[in-house]
């Protein structure tokens, strides 16, 4: 999908996922746990994403796709307008990696606790063939960046605490000059102020770099600050995608509905009987229900919605929504 700017020209979106889809456990003559089902999503330079949805819901895996950690099993991952999914040890394979960082939820499992952090850091350069100096001069660099000092290099990880060694798993991330970093939960172990510091310095990197970010978190209030649009997962799909103010202000699908009712804004004059209680569990991945995968959760389902899959179409500019009656809520 091409976005057009503002000139009117149109220009290829700087990462895109295709009809991606994903199965744990696939063999010959089996079909897998359906982990994402035809997701299609792009990400434009500068730019933040926000991806939400419960536990389960494929967004940790759809982050690892866009990164190429995960092969997909279907579709296509393009960074630059170029197919990524399936190639070999290449230059263009060796640049991809280079410009598409993961920030993970666990700092600790990017780095080595056997190694001072700044060996750690620097091994994304040793990778590429940096020479030493350089990599010293950039490892420098980027603990600058992060608000570290560069005697942090020298230490171990348990020296640090757990917002500075998400710093460092940062610093890791940055050291390669990426283009996309992919935030899984980058913010949810540590206490609300050291939240703060880290989310105020990632938009301080992202105005002076230009980096896109795919943002994925449980945390709606810090998605709603941070993201420009915001995707909604249920089951392994994308159910709703839409500028991030149009989403909070105006959702259109139920499962949007009920996710956003759970948050209560600080000092928000909430009426009894406004938040909407989900009932029943999340079904399983390895159980999708016919029809929309809400059906079996949804208030407003009919025989309809349990026959037909909604396909995701616009409702207004930019934002789309998988649902055969968006906007309703009774």
């Amino acid at each position: 999908m091409s976005d057009t700017q503002l000139d009117g020209t149109v220009s290829e979106p700087l990462l895109e996922l295709s009809g991606i889809g994903h199965e744990f456990g696939r063999r010959p003559g089996h079909s897998g746990i359906r982990a994402v089902d035809d997701v299609s999503l792009t990400l434009n330079p500068g730019e933040t994403v926000g991806l939400v949805g419960e536990s389960g819901c494929g967004k940790s895996t759809l982050g690892r796709i866009a990164t190429r950690l995960y092969r997909p099993t279907r579709g296509a991952v393009r960074f630059e307008g170029r197919d990524m999914t399936h190639q070999p040890k290449s230059a263009d394979l060796k640049a991809f990696r280079r410009a598409v960082q993961m920030v993970f939820q666990d700092p600790n499992g990017s780095l080595n606790p056997r190694l001072p952090v700044g060996s750690s850091i620097e091994e994304p350069l040793r990778a590429r063939g940096v020479s030493r100096a350089d990599r010293r001069t950039r490892l420098s660099q980027v603990l600058e960046e992060v608000g570290l000092d560069a005697t942090a290099a020298a230490r171990y990880p348990h020296e640090f605490s757990g917002g500075q060694r998400q710093r460092l798993a940062l610093a890791r991330a940055l050291a390669p000059q990426p283009s996309v970093i992919v935030l899984d939960e980058p913010t949810s172990a540590l206490d609300v102020s050291i939240q703060a510091q880290i989310l105020n310095l990632l938009q301080e990197i992202q105005q002076r770099d230009r980096i896109a970010y795919l943002f994925i978190s449980h945390n709606l209030g810090v998605v709603r600050h941070l993201s420009e649009r915001v995707a909604v997962m249920y089951l392994g799909s994308i159910v709703e995608i839409a500028p991030s103010q149009q989403l909070f202000e105006a959702p259109q699908h139920p499962y949007s509905m009920a996710l956003l009712s759970s948050v209560l804004e600080p000092g928000a004059d909430t009426e009894p009987g406004e938040r909407i209680v989900l009932k029943g569990e999340l079904p399983s991945p390895a159980d999708v229900p016919t029809g929309c995968p809400f059906s079996s959760r949804c208030w407003l389902a009919d025989d309809h919605c349990r026959s037909e899959r909604p396909a995701l179409t616009e409702q207004a500019p930019g934002h789309l929504t998988a649902c055969h009656k968006p906007g309703s809520r009774s």
